[in-house]
C-alpha cells in the first residue's frame, strides 16, 4: 500500500490525479508489508515500513488498530528514501471466535513541513474456516446496495461485511470521501479539494454539508482582496457553527512550494488563527480556502476549496473544476 504525500484521507478512501514534472518539491510514498495473526490471546503484528519515494519522512511510528483498541509502535525519527524500518507490535484481544475479523495498519509521519500524513493498511485475520456470509436480500435494502457498492469498491470489501448490517440493521452505507490535490510542475504548485461519492447522489445529510461548505468558500473567495483582515476572514467562518457543524481541517492557509505557510486560519471556536486578527491580505499571495465542514461527532464531513491568488481588486481562482459533489462509478 502507498500514500503520497500529494493525498490526504479524510473519513474514507479518496481518488488523487498526480501529475509529474519538474518540480521543486519530491514525494513520501510509504510501502507497509505487515504479518498479522493472532497468538495467545493477543493480535501480533509483524510490519515493515519502506519508503519508496524520493524524500525523508519524519516522526514515523506504526500504529495496530482492532475495534476500539489501538497499539502504537516507537518513534523513529526519520526514515530516508529507499529505507525500511521494521515494527512489532501486539494487542490484547482475548480469544477470537471462529470469523474474519477486520484490523489496520496506519502509519503516522510527517513531511519535512512537519505537516501530518498517514498511509493506512486495511486486512483480515482469518480465524477457523468460517462459513460463507448470509445476506438477507429479501429484508433489507441496504444489503442490496451494499453488494452492489463492494462490487464497485474493492475498499468497501475490505472493511464491510454482512455481519456489520446483522449488528447494525439500521446503519447506512454512507460511500462518500474527500480528496486533496496537489499539482507542481517547475516549482509552481497549487491546490484543489473536493468531496465526491462513489454509486451514488449524496444523501440528504452530505449534501446539507456540501451546501454549507460550498456557501462559506463562495463568501470568503468573493470577500479575498489585498487589505482583508484575518478577524473578517473569521467572521465568515461563523455560520458553519450556526449551521449545527463544527471543522476538522483549516479553513484557509497561505500557500507555496506545496505546503502550508501563514496566516493559518480555522474558526474562532476551534483555534481561530495563528497571527493577529488585524492581520491583512497582501496582494500578491497564494492563499487556499478549503472549509471542511463536519459533523460534531466526526462522522461525516465533507471538504471543497482551492487555491486563490490575491490582488487589489478581489481573488482570481487558479482552478477551473466545478465545485459540486462529484459522483464516481
Amino acid at each position: 500500500m502507498r500514500h503520497q504525500r500529494q493525498l490526504v484521507l479524510v473519513g474514507a478512501p479518496a481518488l488523487a490525479l498526480c501529475l509529474g514534472g519538474p518540480a521543486a518539491a519530491g514525494s513520501i510514498s510509504i510501502s507497509i508489508a505487515p504479518v498479522v495473526e493472532p497468538r495467545e490471546g493477543a493480535l501480533s503484528a509483524q510490519v515493515k515500513v519502506s519508503n519508496v519515494g524520493d524524500e525523508t519522512a519524519q516522526s514515523v511510528a506504526a500504529v495496530l488498530v482492532f475495534g476500539e483498541h489501538k497499539a502504537r509502535g516507537e518513534i523513529h525519527p526519520s526514515l530516508a528514501p529507499g529505507a525500511s524500518v521494521d515494527a512489532a507490535l501486539s494487542l490484547p484481544v482475548g480469544e477470537l471466535g471462529t470469523g474474519h475479523w477486520p484490523y489496520q495498519i496506519a502509519i503516522d509521519y510527517t513531511d519535512a513541513n512537519q505537516y501530518p500524513f498517514q498511509a493506512i493498511h486495511v486486512g483480515l485475520v482469518t480465524v477457523g474456516s468460517p462459513p460463507p456470509a448470509k445476506v438477507a436480500v429479501a429484508e433489507s435494502a441496504l444489503a442490496v446496495r451494499l453488494c452492489a457498492l463492494r462490487s464497485r469498491c474493492p475498499w468497501l470489501r475490505e472493511v464491510l461485511t454482512a455481519d456489520d448490517l446483522e449488528r447494525e440493521p439500521g446503519a447506512r452505507v454512507e460511500p462518500a470521501a474527500t480528496c486533496r490535490e496537489d499539482v507542481a510542475y517547475w516549482g509552481y504548485t497549487s491546490q484543489i479539494l473536493r468531496s465526491l461519492t462513489v454509486g451514488s447522489d449524496p444523501s440528504e445529510l452530505y449534501a446539507r454539508l456540501h451546501r454549507v461548505a460550498l456557501e462559506r468558500y463562495e463568501a470568503i473567495a468573493a470577500a479575498c482582496r489585498s487589505g482583508l483582515r484575518v478577524g473578517e476572514i473569521l467572521d465568515l467562518t461563523e455560520p458553519i457553527h450556526e449551521a449545527g457543524f463544527t471543522i476538522w481541517d483549516d479553513i484557509f492557509h497561505g500557500y507555496g512550494g506545496g505546503g502550508y505557510l501563514s496566516p493559518v486560519l480555522r474558526t474562532r471556536r476551534t483555534g481561530g488563527a495563528d497571527v493577529p486578527e488585524n492581520t491583512r491580505l497582501e496582494e500578491g499571495w497564494v492563499v487556499v480556502t478549503q472549509p471542511n465542514v463536519i459533523t460534531p461527532d466526526a462522522r461525516a464531513g465533507v471538504q471543497v476549496g482551492n487555491a486563490l491568488l490575491v490582488t487589489a481588486t478581489g481573488a482570481e481562482c487558479l482552478q477551473r473544476f466545478p465545485t459540486e459533489f462529484v459522483r464516481c462509478a
